[in-house]
């Protein structure tokens, strides 16, 4: 299988938890399933676009997971401004999910998270499987 359709199909098990966690209110858990979805997504083209870019950080590509997290920030950021600022405000909140002690994601929060991306997503998933060249721009 290829990489873009596996990370494709993780991305698709990733939403899927998401609105199942959503439909019992677990918020925190719902926004980290979330970010994951949208990231499977966004590292898949990164994966596909490496050497069409001429992408500097290739090599990083295969390596740690915190590595591969802030390459996608940068590598968003600098294909699409508006979408790599959404995508910053998506890691923001998988952060306020995940390792905030005193504060959870809220439902609205999430709503509004949610509606942005899943146009998005459904784009990025139809540009990969396609194998668009330039999926976000």
């Amino acid at each position: 299988m290829p990489v873009s359709q596996a990370l494709i199909d993780k991305s698709e098990e990733n939403w899927k938890s998401c609105e199942q966690l959503i439909s019992t209110r677990r918020h925190n858990a719902a926004a980290n399933r979330l970010y994951f979805s949208i990231f499977h997504l966004v590292y898949a083209e990164m994966v596909c676009n490496a050497t069409k870019e001429g992408f500097s950080d290739k090599d990083k590509l295969g390596h740690d997971s915190k590595g591969k997290h802030e390459l996608s920030i940068r590598y968003l950021a600098k294909r699409n401004e508006r979408i790599g600022k959404n995508y910053r405000k998506l890691c923001a909140l998988r952060v306020k999910a995940d390792y905030s002690f005193e504060l959870s994601v809220t439902k609205d929060e999430l709503a509004e998270c949610c509606k942005y991306w899943q146009s998005i997503r459904r784009e990025l998933v139809e540009n990969l499987a396609s194998g668009a060249e330039r999926m976000i721009l």
